[in-house]
Order: C-alpha cells, then structure tokens, then sequence
C-alpha cells in the first residue's frame, strides 16, 4: 500500500514539475543544456512546487555526475534514469521533433 501512494504522489508532483518547470527555466535563464542546482532549487521555490520531489527537476536539468553529488541531501531518491524517465512522461509538448528541449538531454 504505501509503495502505491509514494509511486502515486511521484507521478503528481511529475505532472506538475514537467508543465511548469521546463518553461519557468526557460523564461528565466534563457536555454541552457544543463541548469545549477541553485537555478533549479529557486526556480522550484518560485514556482511554489514541492520541494520534496526535487529529484524531478534536477534529473532534468543536472548533469547525471552533479545530480549523484546531490541525491543524498534529497527527500525522495530515485535513480536518474528512472526520474528522467517519470518526467519525459509529462514532457511531450516539449520533446517533439524541433521543441525547445529536443536537443536536451531529458528528450534522449
């Protein structure tokens, strides 16, 4: 039961991260193949997002070395390949042949 409601409030907060943290970075810092973890972190405070899943956004928009450096200090851990792949989930609008993220690496 609680691997049903964890998987549950990941795939929430994915579905918000995806739609609202790809263009609130974009808007912000410009296009970038990776972002800081401060970007990441104050665009995710701004945003009012839930802190707690920041493995989201940082297996996005981290380098896979830098996102290993922070996943101990992270609430929810997940491995990068499995949270990059709950967020490209959400992602299509931007993945599409020519979208903003095609060249980025959450879109491999």
């Amino acid at each position: 039961m609680m691997g049903w409601l964890r998987n549950w409030r990941i795939e929430r907060a994915a579905r918000r991260y995806a739609a609202e943290l790809p263009p609130a970075l974009l808007k912000a810092l410009g296009w970038r193949k990776y972002y800081t973890v401060c970007q990441v972190r104050t665009v995710v405070k701004a945003l009012g997002l839930d802190p707690t899943y920041i493995v989201l956004g940082h297996a996005c928009f981290l380098p896979e070395e830098r996102f290993g450096e922070e996943l101990e200090s992270m609430k929810v851990r997940l491995p990068y390949a499995e949270a990059r792949a709950r967020m490209a989930r959400h992602l299509p609008q931007y993945t599409a042949p020519g979208g903003w993220l095609a060249d980025t690496p959450i879109a491999q």
